[in-house]
């Protein structure tokens, strides 16, 4: 079988001129359904990017598609000075072929790259595995924590039966939301943090970036105001003050998700998905004005679940104070042979957009 197996990498360039080819190939797991879309002209506008960098790379038997791994340019910093590094995103291999190498061949290409490499999410036992294996140190995982406006999804992940917790989250889902509003009313009703609704980010954010601690993947507005373009998510912005001044902002994310954690249901989830605000401001009682205002605004956005997710101990203390649920959380793999030392000795403060997840 191995030696009817290809592994073909495309540039951001090629993605363009070879589109025919790769439309020609069988794809039924839709593993190219994103590059073949929006998604190619979104990646495109990176600011990061020049066109001949690898931005693809497919695992292909015979003419069918088992296997895509995407790249994206970043940086990362380290004493102040800025270094690209790619973003593994949409790692997928069929596990009929676990057994092959396809796998090692996919990541392969972009190792031989030079480049440092990010990847964040939620990979299977194999691909950690495969990680570890080729020189990877783990910088997570985060912690993820939970609140449900939902009950269907907690009560279905613990009696395992979908239909029976169905009946039983409907008898109990009115007045549960009617207490959960009530309480959302009451909390922080005077704070010490204003929210300001925008559509972009301004040169700002790249001033708080500057003076944040323990942030080797540092963001920008150009490059926040790119991720906030990704297909398929609804994001909304907010710059943070303290009596006028200008203390930080945050990025709420909603977007269809399915869970293998919480029973592999599809569900609307509404997240902090990145926030930064400066030192003055790090307390855990701001971090909750923070937590509460995400849930008062996501509450009225029909989600089905709010979730948080960061490496940060205040923000999980927070969560803990809100009796939010404490479920998992994403893993952070990182490879650089010049840095892996003195990453590896930093007490990092990390939220789930790092890598890829910044644009899913």
């Amino acid at each position: 079988m191995e030696d009817n197996i290809r592994v073909i990498k495309y540039t951001y360039e090629e993605l363009l001129k070879k589109r025919e080819e790769l439309t020609s190939f069988d794809d039924p797991k839709n593993y190219l359904k994103n590059f073949l879309g929006s998604y190619t002209s979104f990646l495109l506008k990176n600011p990061n990017i020049s066109n001949n960098e690898i931005a693809l790379s497919i695992a292909v038997f015979n003419k069918r598609i088992i296997g895509r791994l995407g790249f994206i340019k970043g940086t990362y910093q380290i004493n102040k000075e800025n270094f690209p590094v790619l973003w593994l995103t949409g790692f997928f291999l069929d596990n009929k072929y676990y057994q092959t190498g396809s796998g090692a061949m996919l990541l392969l290409n972009g190792i031989n790259t030079k480049l440092p490499l990010l990847a964040s999410g939620g990979p299977s036992k194999e691909c950690q595995n495969l990680y570890r294996a080729t020189g990877f140190f783990e910088l997570g995982p985060l912690k993820r924590y939970l609140f449900f406006f939902n009950l269907n999804f907690p009560i279905t992940y613990l009696i395992k039966n979908k239909r029976i917790g169905y009946a039983i989250s409907q008898i109990f889902q009115k007045p549960f939301l009617l207490i959960t509003n009530t309480a959302l009313k009451l909390l922080n009703r005077q704070t010490n943090i204003t929210f300001k609704s925008v559509k972009t980010f301004d040169k700002r954010i790249d001033e708080i970036e500057t003076l944040a601690k323990n942030n080797i993947f540092p963001t920008d507005a150009s490059l926040l105001n790119w991720s906030i373009g990704a297909p398929g998510t609804k994001n909304y912005l907010f710059e943070l003050y303290m009596k006028k001044s200008f203390i930080g902002y945050i990025i709420l994310r909603v977007l269809p998700f399915k869970d293998v954690r919480l029973g592999s249901q599809a569900c609307k989830i509404g997240s902090l998905h990145h926030y930064r605000i400066i030192k003055k401001a790090k307390s855990v009682a701001f971090k909750k004005e923070i937590i509460v205002f995400s849930l008062k605004f996501l509450s009225k956005k029909n989600i089905d679940i709010f979730e948080c997710q960061s490496l940060d101990d205040q923000m999980a203390s927070a969560c803990k104070r809100l009796f939010m649920l404490k479920k998992g959380g994403n893993k952070i793999f990182f490879r650089s042979k010049k840095h892996s030392k003195i990453v590896q000795s930093l007490k990092l403060n990390l939220s789930k957009s790092i890598s890829d997840v910044i644009l899913y």
